[in-house]
């Protein structure tokens, strides 16, 4: 093309500038990085200055997804799953709130639930409820999900466990306890 085409050599060099700037921004490291101690799971966000622990080396890692971000870890002696979500906080500024937010979006989506329950681990606000059976199938899945908002981050912790008995409950509260979020400024 001609001068002042659409890809004009300056056009080229800002197009690519930009791709690679958007492909920097986007990096798995970018975002955040998790590593295993001897003792815990430390999932760390640079940008934002937090750090996510799980103290308990009994889980395993099976999906990461530091772009996103996503975890996923899984305890085979127990059975519970816990998976990590994260976003900002721009619909709630609390723990407590973004829980709140969280079990009214959950419950509004699935009003099937019967046994949906609000409430709180220690001072982590919770929710909880179990899975209906699905095409009369019935894995007894039990769900929590657990809420921990910084400044700049609403970490939502998912924990869920098929053929669950109410004696589980326990491995859910343990696994609760486990898990601190702070800012690292």
């Amino acid at each position: 093309m001609q001068n002042g085409g659409l890809m004009s050599g300056w056009g080229r060099v800002v197009l690519l500038v930009g791709a690679i700037g958007w492909l920097s921004a986007c990096a798995p490291s970018s975002f955040t990085t998790l590593r295993k101690t001897p003792n815990a799971y430390v999932i760390s966000f640079p940008k934002v200055h937090a750090t996510v622990q799980l103290a308990d080396p009994t889980y395993r890692l099976e999906i990461e997804e530091p772009g996103r971000p996503y975890y996923l870890l899984v305890n085979d002696t127990t059975g519970v799953d816990i998976s990590f979500m994260f976003d900002r906080p721009t619909e709630c500024t609390s723990s407590r709130a973004c829980r709140d937010y969280g079990a009214k979006q959950y419950q509004a989506a699935n009003p099937e639930l019967k046994d949906f329950k609000v409430g709180e681990i220690g001072d982590v606000p919770v929710y909880e409820y179990t899975s209906p059976p699905v095409s009369g199938f019935d894995l007894k899945q039990h769900h929590m999900n657990a809420h921990f908002v910084t400044d700049e981050v609403w970490v939502d912790v998912h924990l869920s466990k098929v053929s669950y008995e109410p004696k589980d409950h326990e491995l859910f509260e343990r696994a609760v306890r486990a898990i601190g979020v702070q800012q690292t400024k």
